[in-house]
């Protein structure tokens, strides 16, 4: 512990001399307040940045979100096409089974007349 001590001491004199080594033609001031400037200067170019990645990657999102809602739009419009076709198809042929020949519809009577027999 007074090793520590006399570490922290020696460490803390050292740097108070280093710092009254530095020459008075410096202002503390203008070193500090350029420092701060570049700093608040930094910080403005990274929030723009920022606003420029955030704004690229909201183009990008509606981009694909655009894109998504044409391709399920086709398939839900082929899949209408397709259940509008095979119920056009069926009442087609189901049209098509009621033809309006008298001889279908004596055969159809013989059917009836024999499933009545059964």
């Amino acid at each position: 512990m007074l090793i520590e001590s006399a570490l922290l001491l020696l460490l803390g004199i050292g740097l108070l001399a280093g710092l009254s080594l530095i020459p008075t033609k410096v202002d503390g001031l203008v070193v500090i307040s350029e420092a701060i400037a570049d700093l608040i200067r930094g910080l403005s170019q990274l929030l723009e940045a920022f606003l420029g990645l955030s704004a690229i990657i909201l183009i990008t999102s509606l981009l694909v979100l655009g894109l998504l809602a044409i391709l399920s739009g086709l398939v839900r419009l082929i899949r209408a096409i397709s259940i509008l076709s095979k119920t056009l198809l069926q009442k087609k042929v189901s049209s098509s089974n009621t033809s309006r020949n008298p001889a279908d519809y004596a055969s159809l009577g013989k059917r009836q007349r024999l499933k009545r027999k059964r």
